[in-house]
């Protein structure tokens, strides 16, 4: 007999998924899916065209506003994670168990964000950096404005090996906050917070918001157990399924060397 109800486990990874800052920050979260593992999800990408007018009375409008889509098919994934424990660890330490299932879903969050940085390459947008100075992280964050005017939401991450880069040619215009700390931000420009991470590729940085990025996923965690009698040795294993996929190409810039983009 287990010594956890998989409702109770189930719970707390949910939890965990809940509180970890990187979900949030680079994807939104949709709760619909309910296909299974393998089968295609349809999601449409839209596009919108034309523009409202100061009209003279009686006037009509010269043009409609419209808005059209295409439709990508992506394939459901099944991610999953597996702890093994014996009876005398629990027995030995209470919070060991709990210890492994934070690492667990810990490495689902990383395996969606690792998605969410592939989906943000997908993007049309793109923007030449020569040499990461002051005046071109403002003119990335401009091309952006022009278009949506605030700011709110957006973040930069960028390839890991580009911090030291980073950090030597912005100087003290790197800001650094508790709060850019405590979310692992590498600090912000320009009111921007900037992360890092390996999974994006190399010389490459993101402008994005995370309505960019959809994580379609069920909403409940599956947690199975299975024990054996004899030795003791207790298996959880936790399952997600999920669809990450790139929804808002406009919400995101890739900014790299022209080199980079041209690839």
């Amino acid at each position: 007999m287990a010594l956890y109800e998989n409702f109770v486990l189930a719970e707390q990874i949910d939890s965990i998924l809940s509180t970890k800052l990187d979900v949030n920050r680079f994807m939104t979260i949709d709760t619909s899916l309910t296909q299974e593992a393998g089968q295609k999800k349809k999601v449409h990408k839209y596009s919108g065209t034309g523009a409202v007018e100061d009209l003279a009375k009686g006037a009509k409008n010269s043009s409609f506003v419209d808005a059209a889509f295409t439709e990508v098919e992506y394939e459901v994934a099944r991610t999953q994670g597996t702890a093994k424990y014996f009876d005398d660890d629990e027995m030995t330490d209470p919070t060991y168990v709990e210890a492994k299932l934070k690492y667990l879903a810990e490495g689902m969050v990383n395996n969606w964000t690792s998605k969410a940085i592939a989906e943000f390459g997908k993007t049309d947008k793109t923007y030449t950096m020569k040499d990461y100075t002051l005046a071109e992280f403002a003119g990335a964050i401009s091309q952006y404005t022009k278009e949506y005017e605030s700011t709110e939401g957006l973040f930069f991450v960028i390839n890991i090996e580009l911090v030291p880069t980073i950090q030597s040619l912005l100087g003290e215009h790197l800001k650094y906050t508790e709060d850019y700390i405590r979310t692992g931000a590498v600090g912000a420009i320009l009111g921007v917070p900037i992360y890092s991470s390996k999974a994006v590729p190399k010389d490459t940085m993101y402008l994005a918001t995370n309505e960019a990025v959809t994580a379609f996923i069920k909403k409940n965690t599956f947690v199975e157990q299975d024990r054996d009698v004899e030795t003791k040795e207790n298996i959880i294993v936790a399952t997600r399924y999920a669809v990450i996929a790139l929804t808002n190409a406009k919400k995101c810039i890739k900014c790299a060397p022209a080199s980079v983009i041209g690839a």
